[in-house]
């Protein structure tokens, strides 16, 4: 009953137009920058998801170079 209750209160939380706005807006922040990067450096095949849950595909040209990525954005302050 503990767990239902703090679930309902947090989607009472999550599921406001304030938040879900919010949301929106910083995924489209997201996404300008992944292209912009991608304009620059030719990086990606392919920028999909939803909300903030973002994925983007990197070009066959950079197969197996996930790892570098992670590093370098881990170095910069940036969770991937």
């Amino acid at each position: 009953p503990l767990a239902c209750a703090v679930a309902n209160a947090a989607l009472d939380l999550i599921n406001t137009p304030a938040v879900l706005d919010g949301v929106s807006a910083k995924r489209e922040l997201f996404v300008k920058h992944l292209q912009r990067l991608d304009a620059e450096f030719d990086l990606f095949s392919d920028i999909r998801g939803m909300g903030l849950l973002i994925g983007a595909e990197l070009k066959p040209q950079h197969k197996g170079r996930a790892r570098d990525f992670l590093y370098a954005a881990a170095d910069a302050g940036v969770m991937v």
